[in-house]
Formats: C-alpha cells, sequence, structure tokens
C-alpha cells in the first residue's frame, strides 16, 4: 500500500528537459562510441537549456577529439541549429552547408537544405517596436523511490519522495540576460528528519552581445580551483580573444550540512586563465586563496589541460598548496590510437586526500578531546605551524597507476574489449603502506534493431581480480520499443565476488530488474523500474531485496 500511495505522489511532483523536434522525433539518438556519446549528452543538455555558446564548446570538443568517426552527423547538426536559434544567419547557413556536405543521405538532410533556402533569401526590412524575448523554460521532476530487505523484521529501508525544479527565465534580445534557479525537496517517509529542502542553484547571468563579457551572481556551482562545494558569489568572466579567457570569483563557500546558509566566517578569492584549442590544446589555469575564520586555509596555483594531436589524447592537472608547501595532486593521461579499433591509454595520478586544508587539523584527536570546533580558537590555543602539522598528518598520500587497452571489434555491433592494471600505494601519516594491484577484463555487446526482435539488446562480462578480492559479473540487457514513444527492457545481472581475506562473505548475488519507459510527448516523460536481489552467502544465509522507482518529468 505504501508503495502504491507513493506512486501517486510522485505523480504530482513530476519532470525533464525540453527538445525541439526533427524528423527523427521518438528515436533515441545512438552512438556506437561511448566517449562521443557522454559528451554529446552534455552539449545537447546545454543546447535544450538555450546556452547555444556551451553546447558548441562541447560538441566542437567532440569533433576535435574524434575526428572521422561515423557518430559526427547529429554532433554537426546541432551546432547548426545552435547557430540558428541564436541568430548568427552567416555562422547557420555555413555549417547547415557543411552538413549537407557531409551528409548528404542523413535524415535531417531535407530540414537543412529548406533552412539554407530561407535563410539565403533578402529579408526586407520591418520597422518594428523594440520587443524582449522573454522565455521561460525548465523541467520539473519527481521520484519516489522504495526499498525493502526480505529478513526477520521484514522492514522498509528507503521510502521517499523527492522533486526536483530547474527553472530558467532568459532575455536574449537585451544583453542575453538570465535568471536560473535549481531547487530539490525529498520527503523521507520513514524518517523526517532525513527530509532535505535545499536550493542548489540561484543565480543571475549577464552576458553582453558579443560575447566577451560575462558576469553570474548568486549560488552557483564551485569553481575549478579546488573548491569541493558551491558557493554564494560572483563570477566575472572575460574573452578578450576567441581562444582565451580571463575570469575571477569570490564568494562563500555552502555547507549543506550547516543548513546551506550563508557563512561569512569562510571565504574565497579566485582568478583564472581559461584557453581554447590553441595549438590543440585546451584548458584552465587557476590561483586560489580560501580563508576560515580569518586563517588562511588554503593558498594553491593549478592547471588542467587536455591535448589532442593526431591519435594522441593528453589531459593532465596539477594542484600545488603555497601554503603548504606541497602538491595536493598530479595527473597525467595518455591515450593513443594504434589504429582505429585499438587503444592504448597510460594514467598516473599522485594525490592528497583530503587535499590540505588547516580545518583538516581540527579532525585531531586532542581537538576532539578538548571539543573544539573553531579553527581560530585551535590555532590560538596550539600555534599556526603546530596546527598546520597536525592537518598535514590527516590527509593520506594515494599514488595510482593504470595501463588500458581497449579494441573495438565491430563498431556496428557496438561491440568492445577492454583490459586495464592497476596499482594502487596508499601512505598513511606515519609512513606505512598498503599497496592493491587491479586487473580487470571486459566485453561488451550491443546491437540496435539488428534482430528486429528485441530492438536493443546487450551483454558486458566483467572479470576482476586484486590484490583483496576477485569477481565476476555478467550483466544482460534486452529492450522492445512497443511503439514510438514506449520502450520495455529487461534487464538482469550475477555477481560473484570471492574475497581473499580468509572472511566469510564470498556471495553470489542474481538481480533481474525490469523497466518501462514512456514519452509520449516532448514534454512528459515517466520511468518505472523495478530490481529485485538475491544474495547467497557462501557461509551464511541468504538475504533478498527489492528496490522500485518511479519518475515523472514535465519540460515546459
Amino acid at each position: 500500500m505504501r508503495l502504491l500511495v507513493g506512486a501517486v505522489l510522485s505523480l504530482f511532483v513530476l519532470v525533464q528537459g525540453c527538445a525541439w523536434t526533427t524528423r527523427q522525433t521518438g528515436q533515441s539518438q545512438a552512438f556506437t562510441n561511448g566517449g562521443i556519446k557522454t559528451a554529446y549528452q552534455d552539449g545537447e543538455a546545454a543546447f535544450r537549456n538555450g546556452d547555444y555558446v556551451k553546447a558548441r564548446r562541447v560538441l566542437m570538443q567532440i569533433i576535435s577529439n574524434y575526428p572521422g568517426e561515423n557518430d559526427l552527423a547529429q554532433v554537426q547538426w546541432l551546432i547548426a541549429r545552435s547557430y540558428d536559434l541564436e541568430g548568427r544567419t552567416a555562422d547557420a547557413l555555413s555549417e547547415f552547408k557543411r552538413f549537407l556536405l557531409n551528409y548528404p543521405g542523413h535524415p535531417n538532410a531535407q530540414d537543412a537544405e529548406d533552412r539554407v533556402r530561407q535563410l539565403e533569401q533578402p529579408v526586407m526590412p520591418v520597422v518594428r517596436k523594440p520587443t524582449k524575448a522573454i522565455r521561460v523554460i525548465g523541467n520539473l521532476s519527481t521520484d519516489y523511490e522504495y526499498g525493502q530487505e526480505f529478513d526477520s523484521a521484514n522492514t522498509a529501508t528507503t521510502d521517499r519522495v523527492s522533486a526536483r525544479l530547474d527553472v530558467q527565465v532568459r532575455d536574449l534580445a537585451d544583453g542575453r540576460g538570465k535568471l536560473v534557479f535549481s531547487g530539490l525537496r525529498t520527503r523521507d517517509l520513514l524518517n523526517d528528519h532525513n527530509d532535505q529542502a535545499r536550493i542548489q542553484k540561484l543565480y543571475a547571468d549577464w552576458r553582453n552581445v558579443a560575447d566577451t563579457a560575462t558576469v553570474r551572481l548568486g549560488r552557483q556551482p564551485a569553481t575549478a580551483g579546488g573548491l569541493s562545494s558551491r558557493y554564494d558569489g560572483m563570477e566575472v568572466h572575460y574573452r578578450p580573444l576567441a581562444s582565451m579567457s580571463l575570469d575571477a570569483a569570490s564568494g562563500f563557500p555552502v555547507d549543506f550540512f550547516k543548513r546551506g546558509s550563508v557563512d561569512t566566517n569562510t571565504y574565497f578569492y579566485e582568478a583564472g586563465l581559461s584557453v581554447a584549442d590553441v595549438a590543440h590544446t585546451t584548458g584552465r589555469f587557476y590561483a586560489v586563496r580560501q580563508f576560515n575564520e580569518g586563517i588562511t586555509e588554503r593558498e594553491a596555483l593549478g592547471v588542467n589541460l587536455q591535448s589532442t594531436w593526431g591519435r594522441l589524447d593528453v589531459v593532465g592537472n596539477a594542484d600545488y598548496d603555497a601554503h603548504f608547501g606541497d602538491f595536493n595532486d598530479r595527473f597525467v593521461s595518455l591515450d593513443y590510437g594504434v589504429r582505429d579499433d585499438l587503444r592504448l591509454s597510460v594514467a598516473r595520478d599522485l594525490r592528497k586526500d583530503p587535499y590540505l586544508q588547516m580545518s583538516t587539523a581540527l579532525l585531531d584527536a586532542a581537538a576532539l578531546a578538548q571539543s573544539v570546533t573553531s579553527l581560530s580558537d585551535w590555532v590560538a590555543l596550539q600555534g599556526e605551524e603546530s596546527v598546520k602539522e597536525m592537518a598535514r598528518a590527516h590527509t593520506i598520500d594515494s599514488t595510482d597507476t593504470r595501463v588500458g587497452l581497449r579494441w573495438t571489434i565491430s563498431p556496428m555491433w557496438s561491440t568492445n574489449a577492454d583490459y586495464s592494471h592497476g596499482l594502487s600505494t596508499i601512505t598513511q601519516s606515519d609512513g606505512s603502506t598498503t599497496e592493491r594491484a587491479l586487473d580487470r577484463v571486459s566485453l561488451y555487446v550491443a546491437q540496435y534493431n539488428f534482430w528486429r526482435v528485441p530492438d536493443i539488446a546487450s551483454l558486458l562480462v566483467i572479470h576482476q581480480t586484486g590484490s583483496d578480492l576477485a569477481s565476476e559479473s555478467v550483466y544482460l540487457n534486452a529492450g522492445e520499443r512497443l511503439n514510438a514513444w514506449a520502450m520495455l527492457q529487461l534487464k538482469g545481472r550475477v555477481e560473484y565476488t570471492n574475497f581473499k581475506n580468509g572472511g566469510t562473505a564470498d556471495s553470489v548475488r542474481y538481480v533481474p530488474g525490469l523497466s518501462l519507459e514512456l514519452e509520449p510527448t516532448t514534454a512528459l516523460s515517466v520511468t518505472a523500474e523495478a530490481e529485485y536481489t538475491r544474495e547467497d552467502l557462501l557461509y551464511g544465509a541468504s538475504l533478498a531485496s527489492l528496490f522500485c522507482r518511479l519518475n515523472v518529468t514535465i519540460a515546459f
């Protein structure tokens, strides 16, 4: 009964994004390349939110990173549409023509031809009163989640309803102003102490007509300078060149565990320089200073870079804290296409967890014994250098080395074989070290409407063996499109885990599942899914649980 009540409740608190239609309405964009799929979803989300500049930045990066791939038609089509909707006629015309040249047989080719003819027609001047193109877009989404473990108590472990509202109010005619709100409300039907109400975003954006200056004020996502939470404050961007942007930010970090209120005792300043496609390199340099109760918490310089030279992709970042005189993070990853169907990757990461900051010293046993919760009080009692050493003592050094190989066996069937080897070393403050090795082999096979029934089918097999455990996993998925707006999927997985420490927790888990996805219009989507888990402990009693989720999304 409670499951039914929750499901009814969720129907009244709904959500998701809006989309424009093409000749492919009702069909999901399928990508054989997982990297393109993930990046495309980010670009498409920005496009649907009307942030065409960000959308093009993401989409153009896809073309730069995956030249010659078969999945680029929809990427190029979206770039052309973004210019068109933004009113940049010359750029839109050029992109539509490039799309027709590269993909003359694409389902959207006729749309592109029609738009080219329209854009090339001379436009007669029309005298109108100035108007402001005010648009309100967004989505309202509701989730109902229910989970239960079938043991002697037979009690529910999850029973909650959550609603999320995302809204943008845009003025595209006068300076391209924008007001953004994102809020989350969760009601726990088992324990009202777990209820949450959060304003995750509430900021105003202004962008000049030339797209060279942007100012943002309010609660917004964290900056790239190592700030780990959202913050209330201001962010300014200035782009003197198409490939370079200067930015600065300042504000008060938000701690949702402290009711999410503005805490003026903690604040930060940051300045940065971003580059885009300079010598095939995109990235950002930053300098950040954070303060806590007047004490310097963090003072760091950092860089994040991504470069592509032919078949070689390089990603790297470094963060150096001048206050502590030590690196927080040094990471580099190399990905090389040995040939079109074979890629080799190598990565090495040396980092501190957590990042060095003075308030970590409040975790010291002496501070806990004296119930000291104020950093300024602890510095006054112990001295700044002593507190700094305590902060160091409560971070660990981690070193991860990974080597991987991906073989694309058949692009038509979206079939990949992967191998990776990882070696981790963790060094505690007392100098003791722990090493862990992990080898992972996986095979992924998927087909889309090849056998007609089912429409979608996939198989994923994973074998992992490490220093402390070994596991085998098999994932199966079969989906049948009932009509243009309904998809039914059967899912299942089997997992075997063998712990090598001689314990008694070895187990086999069987997890069958079912999901139904409905999208009768671009403004409404409904997803219902259920998953049953049976875990057979090799040295103990079996466990069973059920998890259900219902999501309703309305876009406006």
